[in-house]
């Protein structure tokens, strides 16, 4: 009977251990994905947050408006953009055949005739990117003129969307791609192929 409570005794303790392991697990996954830290101190451990839910909240917000930002295309009517981006657009340029709206305080919308034809986004990617890439000087210098978008991505990894402009049949965009360190590549491409890049911070 003695050893028969003995081995009882054992079993639940490893039970409690697996089980007290577990919940640690799980703490740790949820502090990681709200991106709170655990330091440790002579008496106790203190939780300390690097971001507000405020923050997360704003973070999360400006990531969907990017989102939307890339369904933005040429031609375009105004309904359609506002529908996209979930507002009315506020008119800040006219001239005779063009109008420019902005969205959110950050994206703006060019319409040339009543349709689209340029768009751009400033701000709104340091809201969320993850610039924990690494880049390079020798990277910056493999990126070649007349590379397209993707051969560049294969040596960057993504980069971000931050203006198109289609003037009549040509196309001229730009991407930031981001590193870590506040470094970061921008690239200017002409139909698709790279035509201009500048790096900051890079070695």
């Amino acid at each position: 009977m003695k050893k028969y409570l003995l081995i009882l005794a054992m079993t639940m303790s490893m039970v409690f251990v697996v089980t007290a392991c577990k919940g640690k697990d799980d703490n740790d996954n949820i502090k990681e994905t709200l991106g709170v830290k655990e330091t440790k101190t002579s008496e106790s451990s203190v939780v300390d947050s690097t971001e507000s839910l405020e923050d997360i909240k704003e973070r999360e917000k400006y990531h969907d408006i990017c989102s939307k930002f890339l369904y933005l295309k040429k031609d375009m009517k105004k309904e359609e953009v506002d529908s996209i981006l979930g507002e009315k657009g506020k008119e800040t340029l006219k001239s005779k055949r063009s109008t420019i709206y902005e969205y959110y305080g950050k994206v703006q919308v060019t319409f040339r005739d009543d349709k689209l034809c340029g768009k751009n986004q400033s701000d709104l990617i340091t809201s969320f990117v993850n610039a924990s890439n690494h880049l390079s000087l020798k990277m910056f210098e493999q990126v070649k003129e007349g590379m397209s978008v993707d051969e560049v991505k294969d040596i960057l990894g993504d980069g971000v969307l931050t203006s198109e402009d289609y003037l009549n049949n040509f196309t001229t965009s730009a991407y930031v791609y981001y590193g870590e360190d506040n470094t970061n590549i921008r690239i200017s491409f002409n139909d698709g192929v790279v035509a201009i890049k500048t790096q900051l911070g890079l070695e």
